[in-house]
């Protein structure tokens, strides 16, 4: 997805949602919040929705902090157009150091808000994801 040929992963998130094996594990959760996610970017919000909730209930059950975090932030952003759900999401996932998923989700926010107009939301989301990189880039940093 982060080259933007969200048509040909659309319809790899589809095929692996059509096996068992994928469908009854933490990947079907994964698979369905890649497909909601895809499908938020491209417009199809009525068809992405089933797809979020489905993935929010299954990484609830898995209790995957993780994707927990993914969706609520996904749901901030396209369902409820609330970022204090992002804030909350990034906040989650930094309690974890969890700063490659803070980057994407933050970068995703950042070109959202950009394509809407909100330059102030824009660059904040920016702002963190740049954090997050740089956060990455430290790790390790001062060991011996």
């Amino acid at each position: 997805m982060r080259k933007k040929s969200y048509q040909k992963a659309k319809e790899y998130f589809e095929k692996s949602l059509s096996y068992p094996e994928c469908t009854e594990t933490i990947l079907g959760v994964k698979s369905e919040y890649n497909l909601a996610n895809t499908l938020f970017r491209i417009g199809l919000f009525n068809e992405a929705l089933p797809h979020l909730t489905k993935a929010y209930a299954g990484a609830q059950s898995y209790n995957n902090h993780e994707y927990q975090a993914r969706c609520i932030a996904t749901y901030g952003l396209y369902v409820n157009s609330n970022p204090e759900e992002i804030d909350q999401a990034i906040k989650s996932l930094s309690e974890s150091d969890m700063n490659f998923e803070i980057e994407e989700i933050a970068e995703e926010a950042a070109t959202f808000f950009k394509q809407k107009g909100e330059q102030e939301l824009a660059w904040k989301y920016l702002s963190v994801a740049y954090r997050a990189r740089q956060n990455l880039s430290n790790i390790g940093v001062d060991q011996p």
